[in-house]
């Protein structure tokens, strides 16, 4: 594999002592074959659980150029990597983001290309993504009330995002899913929840996941309970078709990205500790490592949890592993660094 040019000597001679010997496995074991590129620190938002008003962005002479970036994907290639998402701040700002995708798209081992965005750019850029080679396209969307939109936001934006959704569905992407953040105040309500499922499903989107809040002690503020988000998404799917029932209330745990599967009122026959019901979680994605996907852990109820903490003095079954720390702890010891799960 060619690498592409890169003007600076420096970078070329960092990159040339590269060396490709197996798979991306980090201090916890997982393996990796997903690479995220934030392509811009920028955004023409400021979500109050993302973005403060008065941050300092770098300068553009500071991002990586396209054939940076594609020089690096080409590294991560040769290692295993046969995902990448295109990711931000907003990346739709970057100007001719299409250039990049088209680079990237020329990369045989890649199988999957996507994008995250808040979608107000997407309806000028969606043709040009899709024939650049774009695949699926993320977008960020939290309530579809134009004042609650203002609110979270600090910005109006709604029909642009609404605009860009219609746009990238009538491109003709392999997928276009939905994210929503379920924040305490804002969009904590199930008749919000429906009505955003219902829209989105009759425009042609697919699957909508809806999340929980971030395990940073900053945002908790801003976080609803576990158990109160799964009653909002339980109570969201009624008068809804069965084909417009597709929501799943999902969490990024470091072992990959889980989904509460049950929340129970009724204990679990033979279960110690299950008597005041239960909560399932079961692992929808990890880290290359398939073996881990669809196993399940259970533990007793605390509707007051916030993230996985809470549950961690009620375990009661972890085939998952969710609540197996030890690869955590070593990690902490030898690097200090310890896993930040992500939101979306």
């Amino acid at each position: 594999m060619n690498p592409l040019p890169i003007h600076d000597p420096l970078i070329n001679k960092d990159l040339a002592q590269v060396v490709s010997s197996g798979n991306l496995v980090d201090t916890f074991g997982r393996i990796h074959n997903n690479l995220r590129i934030s392509v811009t620190d920028r955004c023409n938002l400021r979500c109050v659980y993302c973005m403060p008003e008065d941050v300092q962005f770098l300068d553009s002479k500071e991002l990586l150029s396209f054939e940076e970036i594609s020089a690096f994907v080409k590294i991560a290639v040769s290692r295993g990597v046969n995902k990448v998402r295109l990711t931000g701040g907003e990346p739709l700002l970057r100007r001719d983001l299409s250039t990049l995708v088209g680079f990237l798209s020329q990369i045989n081992e890649i199988k999957d290309l996507s994008l995250t965005t808040n979608g107000m750019l997407l309806k000028s850029q969606a043709v040009a993504l899709k024939q650049a080679g774009l695949n699926r396209i993320t977008i960020s969307l939290d309530t579809l009330l134009p004042e609650r939109f203002k609110d979270l936001c600090k910005r109006d934006g709604l029909e642009q995002t609404l605009e860009g959704i219609d746009a990238g569905i009538n491109a003709g992407f392999q997928s276009i899913k939905l994210n929503t953040v379920c924040i305490k105040g804002i969009n904590d309500d199930p008749d919000a929840l429906r009505i955003l499922q219902r829209e989105f499903k009759r425009a042609g989107g697919e699957n909508h996941y809806f999340f929980c809040g971030r395990d940073i002690i900053a945002y908790r503020a801003f976080n609803v309970p576990i158990e109160r988000a799964w009653q909002i998404l339980n109570e969201s799917q009624k008068g809804l078709s069965g084909v417009e029932q597709h929501a799943r209330l999902s969490i990024t745990h470091y072992k990959g990205k889980t989904e509460v599967n049950a929340v129970t009122n009724k204990p679990i026959p033979g279960l110690k500790g299950s008597e005041n019901g239960v909560v399932i979680f079961k692992i929808l994605r990890s880290s290359g490592a398939a073996a881990d996907k669809g196993k399940v852990c259970i533990v007793g109820r605390n509707p007051e949890a916030l993230w996985f903490d809470g549950y961690a003095d009620r375990v009661l079954f972890d085939e998952a592993g969710l609540y197996d720390y030890s690869r955590v702890k070593m990690a902490r010891v030898t690097h200090a660094a310890p896993p930040v799960p992500a939101c979306r």
